[in-house]
């Protein structure tokens, strides 16, 4: 199991405080752990999609759409491609 949240948040306002932080507001280094985590997250989705593009399990968004279309009944409108 990996580290805990609350550990690698008290890691992340040591660096801050080290890195000359100190004159910081609580709240800003949480909005900016927050967007860390945010962008660590992104990345992870989008290593994982990417890999999954290599495997070849993407499924091309002209399908994905026609399903949508005749799932809710959808015809093609006219300013769609063909």
């Amino acid at each position: 199991m990996g580290r805990g949240e609350l550990e690698e948040f008290h890691e992340f306002v040591a660096r801050t405080l080290r890195d000359g932080g100190s004159t910081l507001s609580p709240e800003s280094v949480l909005a900016q752990w927050r967007r860390v985590r945010h962008d660590d997250e992104d990345v992870s989705l989008l290593r994982a999609s990417l890999a999954e593009a290599d495997e070849g399990q993407l499924v091309p968004a002209a399908d994905v759409l026609a399903d949508l279309r005749d799932e809710f009944g959808l015809g093609r409108s006219d300013s769609s491609p063909s």
